[in-house]
């Protein structure tokens, strides 16, 4: 498997994306990513993946070496995108966050407010009825 899937693997939780939706996107343009390389321009040392529609960037996953105990191939990653993404017209990026504690922090690290996308909520479906065509 790749670097992304394989630390997908070593957390025991499945790859959120189908193969097929990211060659799509991959084909469509709307794929962004950056290999980052040890010296030797051997080893892969990470890569990260944006959703990317030429305004806006939306970090979809990224992974590093296993080998590596620092956060600082991601920070150096998300930099360098950021830089290079900027340079084709990116007004907002999005870091997704993340439900991982060892990685949150690192995200989190950029600045961003933790702001919640969706909430869900266990309802009557008579109360939703109710509300939507009888009236309170």
């Amino acid at each position: 498997g790749s670097l992304i899937e394989n630390q997908y693997i070593k957390q025991n939780k499945p790859f959120p994306f189908k193969k097929n939706v990211i060659q799509r996107l991959s084909n469509s343009g709307l794929l962004w990513c950056l290999e980052a390389r040890y010296s030797d321009n051997q080893q892969l040392a990470g890569m990260i993946a944006w959703g990317y529609d030429h305004q806006e960037a939306t970090l979809l996953f990224y992974g590093t070496e296993q080998g590596s105990a620092s956060a600082m191939p991601l920070q150096l990653m998300i930099w360098h995108s950021l830089l290079l993404l900027s340079k084709e017209g990116l007004h907002t990026a999005d870091l997704e966050g993340s439900m991982l504690p060892n990685v949150e922090h690192q995200l989190r690290a950029w600045g961003g407010q933790w702001t919640p996308y969706l909430m869900v909520e266990r309802t009557r479906w008579a109360d939703v009825w109710r509300s939507l065509f009888v009236g309170r």
